[in-house]
């Protein structure tokens, strides 16, 4: 089943599961919805066991040639301090192809062509006592703007594509005599890996529902029910029992 089977036109689906890296107990979901026809991107993220009180970058990251990104493990810890630093995770997830800011409009200029390029403009999410980060944010990428095509043309597809959350505090004792960013001096650390997440295409008619209704979307603007209507007939036509 392909994952735009009960989507209108021009319309994609997708989601990840975070996975916790550097033992960060980081844990979440992230959903997206992909507009091809108005170049838009709808991103939300529920993430738990965040530090408080620093920001927490996060990216989409990505290969240039959209080789699939993949979640680092600690094969990639080549320096042997017990964790997987951003450069380290490079060779799995690639470079950042999109800044998850809470200023989109910045974000769709990061990345783009020569001497365009946001980075210290970026204005990410925080979190509070609960550690929790819930967060949903539209990025428009006019397709008269060559710095937005060009990061537009880079994230998709995104079901090759990788979403990276950093942030976290380790002690003097940590990397001692390593390089990286955990190199043995305490403090919090913002480029530190602490979860990732492989997009993929949101396939059965039950999650696409699910989707549309965490992104608080309008289901008639997103939904082709006449491809819902089919299954749940098909369904009845195998089984006597209406379900999708």
């Amino acid at each position: 089943m392909a994952h735009d089977t009960y989507v209108q036109d021009g319309k994609l689906l997708y989601s990840t599961d975070l996975n916790a890296l550097n033992n960060s107990g980081v844990d979440g979901r992230v959903v997206m919805l992909l507009d091809q026809d108005t170049q838009t991107l709808t991103v939300d993220i529920q993430t738990s066991g965040l530090e408080p009180g620093p920001m927490h970058i996060q990216h989409i990251h990505g290969f240039a040639d959209d080789s699939d990104a993949k979640s680092p493990t600690i094969a990639q810890d080549t320096d042997g301090d017990g964790f997987v630093e951003l450069a380290e995770g490079l060779a799995t997830y690639g470079p950042i192809q999109l800044n998850l800011t809470l200023n989109p409009d910045n974000a769709v200029h990061d990345h783009g062509t020569e001497g365009h390029d946001h980075t210290d403009e970026a204005v990410f999410p925080t979190v509070g006592e609960d550690g929790k980060l819930s967060y949903r944010e539209v990025f428009t990428f006019a397709a008269d703007d060559p710095n937005a095509q060009a990061i537009f043309d880079g994230i998709t597809p995104l079901e090759a594509k990788e979403i990276v959350i950093h942030g976290m505090t380790t002690s003097a004792n940590q990397g001692v005599g390593t390089e990286g960013e955990v190199d043995g001096t305490a403090g919090f650390k913002l480029v530190l890996p602490v979860a990732s997440g492989e997009l993929e295409g949101i396939a059965p008619a039950a999650d696409v529902l699910q989707a549309i209704g965490d992104l608080d979307l309008n289901p008639n603007e997103v939904v082709d029910w006449n491809a819902i209507a089919a299954e749940v007939t098909a369904n009845f036509e195998a089984t006597g029992q209406w379900f999708i």
